[in-house]
């Protein structure tokens, strides 16, 4: 678990950076928009990368596969509910999908280096 740790870190200078960003270019109903998009990527992106630390500390491809699975779920999960409450707070929901889907992305690249990282450090098991 301690190899995530890096990565972890990564995604949360990346998304405070973002949130940052975002928190002083955007103004009025987009920005809380932004900022509410923003916020419920960065928890489904923590809850994907966890579960992807678990799937690789399995050493089983089924359950690196079924972090996979996890993470989209969690992602989707959140764009519905995260969507809704944007809404009902009178964000623009325009700026809560530009906010969602720009840290997904970022997150995504993350998550990726991640899986990379770990597959190239464990040994080879062909013979």
């Amino acid at each position: 678990m301690k190899a995530v740790l890096p990565f972890f870190a990564a995604a949360v200078a990346l998304s405070a950076l973002a949130l940052f960003g975002a928190s002083h270019l955007a103004t009025g109903g987009a920005r809380v928009g932004f900022l509410w998009g923003g916020a419920f990527s960065v928890g489904a992106g923590a809850l994907s990368l966890a579960a992807l630390a678990w799937g690789e500390s399995m050493e089983s491809l089924q359950a690196l596969l079924g972090a996979f699975v996890a993470g989209f779920f969690a992602r989707m999960i959140a764009v519905g509910v995260g969507f809704v409450a944007s809404k009902g707070s009178g964000a623009s929901p325009l700026g809560y999908v530009a906010g969602f889907l720009g840290l997904y992305g970022v997150l995504q690249l993350v998550e990726i280096a991640f899986v990379l990282s770990q597959t190239r450090a464990r040994p080879s098991r062909a013979s």
